[in-house]
């Protein structure tokens, strides 16, 4: 039998079964049987890694709508701590009392969102979206933005593909109400302080905010990794000469760590160590850069994602509710959509009860 095989070329010369190569033709004509097999089940193939279907995503109205010089509405996102986490880890950061916050730009007026209720790192967040006003604005005013813009969702939210472009709005920071573009700027001549975002010269790809400026300890002082000096451990490990021997060290924290902000329990809370500065890593102030950004400002652009979501998450339902019961809004009337109740406005015959009602007729 194995000679016969041979013979009619199933077998090479190892007496191993012979590779059939198929041609370019046969190759398609079993793809395209393969892709019906697949569409008849509705998924892909089983066992294999065949071509993905994609789909074309769109931005709810008015979400999609790309602010130009002719057409931008300012709207502030107003962040409120209203339940600080108990025992926490770190020092409860209070946007509501920063003197920075952000905002956004959009192309058309859209309704007022909130309160939309998250889960920071400090604790439970109330935020409300807000329309300020609208904007004359010239180019200048949106190459700046767009600038900021940039930098928030690359450089503070580490996102390479911008779910959130360009084409769609805008996120600006502000202060007192008004679009305040100052605060991205070079702070390599400002003296480290606890709003600033630091990185290591050494190791460029950490991020940390100071919690903590330790006043009574040195680069003399005994590392806690290790049992050198800062000093000494610098100039074996990197080559580094430290300069300002009687420089205070810093208490740090990671920036770069992502919270789900959707629910809570996550939280860093305190344990047997948190208050131990001898079980902290610490650093030394001589061998760190500074962020353009200050450190308030990068804390709230990390919550901004899930404000974006929440409010495209209540444009869908508000959509589609009125796709369901035939219920439109009245353009006159002012009303805002929330995360509690869904849609709250001056007009009482608006509930929530009618905007989600499905009662066909003729169906009982």
């Amino acid at each position: 039998a194995i000679k016969k095989l041979f013979e009619v070329g199933e077998l090479d010369h190892r007496l191993k079964i012979r590779t059939v190569k198929k041609t370019l033709e046969e190759s398609e004509e079993e793809s395209e049987e393969d892709d019906i097999e697949v569409n008849k089940r509705r998924g892909r193939k089983i066992g294999t890694r065949r071509r993905h279907q994609f789909y074309k995503y769109e931005e709810p109205w008015p979400l999609c709508v790309k602010p130009s010089l002719q057409s931008a509405f300012l709207y502030k996102v107003d962040m409120v701590l209203c339940g600080p986490n108990e025992n926490a880890r770190y020092k409860h950061f209070h946007p509501e009392t920063y003197q920075h916050s952000l905002g956004l730009v959009l192309g058309a007026q859209a309704p007022n969102f909130g309160p939309l209720r998250l889960y920071g790192p400090s604790g439970e967040l109330d935020v409300n979206v807000k329309l300020i006003h609208g904007l004359n604005v010239d180019q200048d005013f949106f190459t700046k933005a767009q600038e900021f813009h940039e930098f928030a969702f690359s450089q503070v939210l580490g996102i390479e593909y911008m779910e959130y472009n360009f084409q769609s709005m805008l996120l600006v920071p502000l202060k007192n109400g008004q679009v305040d573009f100052s605060v991205l700027q070079d702070r390599s001549h400002l003296p480290i302080s606890l709003d600033s975002v630091i990185v290591p010269k050494y190791n460029p790809a950490q991020l940390y905010f100071v919690e903590d400026i330790l006043t009574d300890m040195s680069p003399r002082d005994t590392m806690n990794e290790y049992p050198v000096s800062y000093i000494q451990h610098f100039k074996d490990r990197y080559k580094i000469t430290i300069q300002d021997e009687d420089q205070p060290l810093l208490r740090i924290s990671n920036a770069d760590k992502k919270k789900f902000m959707f629910k809570c329990g996550d939280e860093l809370r305190k344990d047997g160590t948190s208050d131990d500065i001898s079980k902290r890593r610490l650093l030394v102030p001589e061998l760190m850069n500074q962020k353009p950004l200050a450190a308030g400002l990068w804390k709230q652009i990390q919550i901004v994602p899930f404000v974006i979501q929440r409010m495209r998450t209540l444009l869908f339902s508000y959509k589609l509710s009125q796709q369901l019961t035939k219920l439109t809004q009245n353009p006159s009337v002012a009303y805002s959509l929330s995360g509690a109740d869904t849609i709250r406005n001056k007009d009482p015959g608006l509930s929530l009860v009618q905007l989600f009602k499905f009662d066909p007729p003729g169906v009982k």
